[in-house]
């Protein structure tokens, strides 16, 4: 039960400092606009929540974006999954000429 209660009230804070951020982006919108933009107060109170939406929701369909990008190139490979473990470790044989240019 202990445990349960812990993880809940991690989430709890964890959603009132996501909450917090929300909040100060908003205002910081407001600022912004009203500042730098020339805006009215009220019309940048009204509009910065809808900016601050668009700003998401653009970022998260740029992500969605990228990961059905990876997942495609991972499905269309040729060559499967490539294991780079073994080239790491082995070092290839270098030609002769070299390993005769070090001696000289």
């Amino acid at each position: 039960m202990k445990r349960y209660l812990k993880i809940f009230g991690v989430a709890f804070l964890a959603g009132v400092g996501a909450a917090r951020v929300l909040i100060w982006l908003n205002m910081g919108i407001v600022h912004l606009l009203v500042m730098q933009g020339g805006w009215e107060a009220a019309a940048a109170v009204k509009a910065a929540p809808w900016i601050l939406f668009a700003l998401g929701g653009g970022l998260a369909m740029s992500l969605y974006g990228m990961y059905e990008d990876c997942q495609r190139y991972k499905r269309s490979s040729p060559y499967g999954r490539v294991q780079h473990s073994e080239s790491r470790h082995s070092r290839p044989q270098e030609p002769e000429y070299r390993q005769n240019r070090r001696d000289a």
